[in-house]
């Protein structure tokens, strides 16, 4: 497609005016002084608190969710008209001024476990250790999988040492299981 941002446009007005809804204005392209969202511009806008949504995605380890975080973060990067570079760029630079190491990494989408992702272990490390340290740490951490109650983790670990203290992120493929997270030792 010459602009995919305009077919897209244009498949859902004509799915909008299919199911009856009367759409006004034609099919426009904003200008780069246009981007700033209005109502004037704009179909809807969801106003939901971000931990509503990374309950879910982090609990049911929802790719839909993250793809779409992921894209969102992209299209907020003014030096990029690809929400795909400009989440990557974004997403190098928030680690990098977190003082999180990136060398051995390489983020391709917002789906976590991915055989195009790569993180390492101390990445995520210094990850949780910095989300913990944030005045949101706490929230985030309860967004989190608890092993044998809820989410992914609901029928892992049961009648285990980590049963209801271990709080984590699953990833799964093919023969593949990862988990990341936190927890408290036996003597606290």
């Amino acid at each position: 497609l010459k602009d995919p941002a305009i077919a897209t446009a244009g498949v859902l007005k004509s799915s909008l005016l299919k199911a009856g809804v009367k759409v006004l204005g034609g099919l426009e392209k904003c200008s780069d002084n246009q981007r700033s969202f209005s109502a004037k511009n704009t179909l809807g806008i969801i106003n939901r608190d971000l931990f509503e949504v990374l309950d879910v995605l982090n609990k049911n380890s929802d790719n839909y969710i993250a793809e779409n975080l992921f894209k969102i973060i992209g299209a907020h990067n003014p030096l990029y008209d690809d929400n795909y570079f400009g989440a990557q760029d974004l997403t190098y630079k928030i680690l990098n001024n977190q003082k999180i190491p990136t060398r051995g990494i390489y983020i391709n989408d917002g789906s976590g476990l991915s055989r195009r992702n790569l993180v390492t272990t101390e990445t995520l490390v210094k990850i949780i250790e910095n989300i913990s340290k944030q005045s949101y740490g706490d929230r985030f951490i309860q967004c989190l999988a608890i092993a044998g109650e809820d989410g992914t983790l609901r029928k892992r670990m049961k009648n285990t040492a980590a049963e209801d203290i271990l709080i984590g992120k699953t990833g799964t493929l093919r023969n593949v299981s990862a988990l990341s997270g936190v927890t408290t030792t036996l003597d606290g």
